[in-house]
């Protein structure tokens, strides 16, 4: 959120935010939180699937 800030100054009422990232270490507690957080194991999972 604070990158966006730096992109553009008038934010969006219902913007949302992803964190991509190639590991993140508590990505399930970041997910209980409603935030949307995926990683390489995700991105493999979904490439793999089809």
């Amino acid at each position: 959120m604070q990158k966006a800030e730096h992109v553009r100054h008038d934010p969006y009422p219902n913007e949302r935010f992803c964190l991509v990232a190639g590991g993140i270490e508590g990505k399930d507690r970041l997910r209980e939180e409603g935030l949307l957080a995926y990683d390489l194991t995700d991105i493999e999972a979904a490439c793999s699937a089809g």
